[in-house]
């Protein structure tokens, strides 16, 4: 599955370091979304929209800059299989790509429970919930359409035909999380 280092037990360093960039990619904007969402609730804060709208956009926005050289920063198992289907990852590399994205969220959770403690907070901690108008099915549809767009968004602005990436990665990251909230 993993390319080994010259010992054999050990995945190779790459390897290591693109799953601790995946890590760290899942767990900052969950803990910069989320967290923003919670402080908001908190303060009742005026435009709260669009400051949580920045907070994911431009979290995820400098994540691909930073950790896109390193493992492709696609921070989303959705994200991981697109990559997959496209040819971008191996598909030795998507379990555990996936696995460390899923430690991130859950260590992000972890760590906005003791920034907010259960009385301080409320029970659903920033998470996005659905209106009462909204059935699950309908709303497994919409998040499948946004992650679907999403995907489209960052495979097309980071292919080599559109100049590589940087800034165009950044700009369609910041696009597409702050107008669709698809993701994570």
């Amino acid at each position: 599955m993993f390319n080994r280092s010259k010992c054999g037990c050990l995945p190779c360093y790459q390897c290591r370091k693109s799953c601790a960039s995946e890590f760290l990619g899942t767990l900052a904007p969950v803990v910069a979304g989320a967290g923003t969402v919670a402080f908001a609730s908190l303060v009742e804060l005026p435009q709260s929209l669009l400051l949580i709208a920045l907070s994911f956009g431009l979290t995820v926005g400098a994540l691909g800059l930073v950790l896109g050289g390193v493992s492709g920063a696609p921070v989303n198992p959705a994200l991981s299989v697109a990559n997959v289907f496209v040819g971008r990852l191996r598909t030795g590399l998507l379990v555990p790509f996936a696995f460390f994205q899923v430690l991130g969220a859950l260590t992000a959770g972890a760590i906005l429970r003791l920034v907010f403690p259960a009385p301080s907070a409320s029970t659903f901690l920033g998470s996005t919930l659905l209106a009462p108008s909204i059935t699950s099915s309908v709303a497994v549809l919409l998040e499948s359409a946004g992650t679907f767009l999403l995907s489209g968004v960052i495979l097309n602005v980071s292919s080599s035909k559109f100049g590589g990436g940087g800034r165009r990665l950044w700009s369609g990251s910041l696009y597409s999380y702050s107008s669709s909230s698809s993701g994570l």
